[in-house]
């Protein structure tokens, strides 16, 4: 009896397919990288113009586990003998539709993409998950918090 439950079990399993379009959903997450990247370097704009800080692009490999390995783009800040990047982690999150990290010298943020591709701060992720709007204010604290003081 166990035998047969198990095979009918697999059998279903493998008869079932995903309604999901993951080279839908891959595109529409490396569209809203790009327009993070964008969005953060227009937040930017007046330190970059005096030449406080210089931002780059470099490609890595993000592996997902839907859609196998992805190139995605990792936005990257010099700032005196510091550096800062925005490093995608990929589109299979919980409670988002994609996720990036900011990474420094002294720790980490985590950014998420909501609904209508905007992008927040992570605030907190427990007991539920608290999303802080990306905007000046929010940026200036989570680079604080991951740069050199």
């Amino acid at each position: 009896m166990g035998k047969e439950q198990l095979q009918d079990f697999f059998r279903q399993k493998s008869q079932k397919q995903s309604d999901v379009n993951w080279q839908a959903r891959l595109d529409e997450y490396l569209r809203a990288l790009s327009s993070l990247h964008a969005e953060i370097l227009n937040l930017l704009a007046a330190p970059r113009g005096e030449g406080l800080m210089k931002a780059d692009a470099e490609t890595i490999r993000v592996n997902d586990k839907f859609v196998g390995p992805y190139d995605a783009t990792v936005l990257v800040l010099r700032v005196g003998d510091e550096r800062v990047e925005f490093v995608p982690k990929g589109m299979n999150i919980v409670g988002a539709a994609g996720r990036v990290d900011l990474v420094g010298e002294m720790g980490q943020r985590m950014l998420v993409v909501q609904p209508g591709a905007r992008w927040g701060l992570v605030a907190s992720r427990t007991p539920t998950l608290k999303v802080m709007p990306l905007d000046e204010d929010s940026l200036l604290d989570a680079l604080r918090s991951v740069m050199r003081q």
